[in-house]
């Protein structure tokens, strides 16, 4: 038996729009079919157009809504499996420039060959026998959701966020060169972006998005507000998107992929740019809630993130009270602002981000995961363990990032130092033997031969 599908696109749906709603398609057949192998179950020619962003308005493909659509099937039980299907593929396809997705009964043994794999059609140019005209049908029509843009307001907001930290930077190197540079400052520096560092890696990320190892609420609230010091977002915020982030990684509903901007030398410059930064300024995808369902039923994680901006301004005076305090000069607190706050976040924001382009472009991937997450050195290290990130898409719940002894991983020794004290517990790690059967199941030499899609 098999499901029968169309997804039936917009009118005007751009050539942009089509090219990112095949490549979704694509991803989704190969993952519901279980095989790299899907053109048994698509219409070949309408996929092609589809990914090319030239599917016809008119002709043979445009079934009974007079709109172009492109038709598969897949094996499963329609009776039982249809809403499941409808509900995968909304998750899964981008919004813009689909007008209905339809999922239909249609009870229909898929032809076998002796050796009982699905035979393929002899005309690639063949549609599917999935009709547009059968019922009953389950359908909806799904609401633009990616690559919108941010209110004028909020985008100058984020704007000034990041444009700020590197002007504090660029003033801070002024002082530098004539001379107004001490260990104070240096120490403000530092101390500043391993705290709020480590506020995102240990708490933000694997305490909060993975529920990596548990702690009290008090350690709770210290790295909520030394992650929120960093000035990444608010904690539910930055929760949710990245969960959206592993959900969807490298695919249509990733945040910040470097992937899915285009080919060639033009669209790796504009994936990179989105990956790095540009993604700061679309507007967030609808229901981020539905990500943080868990943590929103603490009250005190709900305060936490509301005060995202009192702990961003605090994270900006502490050093220019302690530059001042240690300097007894009202320069002290200048550079200590500098140093200590603003450069110190550009340092901050910068690696994080960082996380999401180059270590999805450059890097060793020592373990096959669906999507194009490296391990990278240098970002290893400068991000505290979060750079050996293809470790990470492969174990997401593991507290610890850096699986290799020489995989420094600053962050994870700090949770082992909150376990010693008692402060951390039920600490999440993959068993050795899982590590490296999942090395062993994919050789060195396709290891080696993985390159950015």
């Amino acid at each position: 038996m098999s499901i029968n599908c169309a997804v039936i696109l917009r009118w005007d749906s751009t050539p942009t729009q089509q090219r990112a709603l095949g490549a979704a398609l694509w991803s989704w057949c190969r993952r519901a079919t279980g095989s790299a192998d899907i053109y048994p179950y698509l219409d070949n020619q309408a996929l092609a157009d589809l990914l090319a962003g030239n599917l016809p308005a008119s002709g043979a493909r445009t079934g009974d809504t007079g709109l172009p659509r492109v038709a598969f099937s897949i094996p499963g039980d329609p009776a039982r499996d249809a809403a499941a299907t409808l509900e995968s593929l909304r998750r899964a396809l981008p919004g813009e420039g689909v007008a209905e997705i339809r999922v239909e009964y249609a009870d229909r043994e898929m032809g076998k060959q002796g050796d009982g794999q699905t035979r393929r059609r002899a005309n690639k140019e063949e549609e599917p026998e999935a009709s547009l005209s059968l019922s009953p049908c389950l359908s909806l029509t799904p609401s633009p959701s990616e690559n919108v843009h941010l209110s004028p307001g909020m985008w100058l907001v984020n704007l000034v966020a990041v444009v700020t930290p590197f002007a504090g930077l660029v003033a801070a190197a002024l002082f530098l060169w004539g001379g107004a540079f001490h260990w104070v400052d240096l120490g403000l520096l530092l101390g500043m972006y391993a705290l709020t560092s480590l506020g995102i890696t240990v708490g933000f990320h694997r305490l909060f998005t993975h529920r990596a190892f548990e702690t009290n609420r008090g350690i709770q609230f210290v790295l909520a507000v030394l992650g929120s010091m960093a000035a990444e977002g608010s904690l539910l915020k930055w929760v949710a998107l990245h969960r959206r982030h592993h959900q969807h990684s490298d695919q249509p509903g990733d945040p910040h992929s470097p992937q899915l901007r285009g080919r060639g030398f033009l669209g790796f410059l504009s994936g990179f740019w989105h990956a790095h930064v540009g993604w700061v300024f679309q507007a967030d995808p609808p229901n981020l809630s539905h990500y943080v369902k868990d943590l929103s039923q603490s009250r005190l994680l709900r305060t936490a993130s509301a005060l995202f901006p009192l702990w961003v301004a605090l994270g900006l005076l502490i050093p220019a009270a302690l530059g001042g305090v240690l300097t007894a000069t009202w320069k002290g607190v200048l550079l200590g602002m500098m140093w200590g706050g603003l450069a110190r976040i550009f340092l901050v924001h910068h690696v994080t981000w960082s996380v999401n382009s180059i270590c999805h472009l450059w890097g060793r991937r020592p373990f096959r995961t669906n999507d194009s997450s490296r391990n990278n050195f240098l970002f290893g290290v400068l991000a505290l363990g979060e750079g050996w990130h293809n470790n990470h898409h492969a174990f997401p719940t593991s507290a610890r990032h850096g699986f290799r002894w020489w995989q420094i991983d600053v962050s994870y020794w700090v949770i082992r130092f909150l376990a010693l004290l008692g402060l951390a517990w039920k600490i999440v790690l993959p068993a050795r033997k899982l590590l490296n059967d999942a090395m062993k199941a994919w050789p060195r030499r396709d290891r080696s031969r993985a390159i950015s899609r």
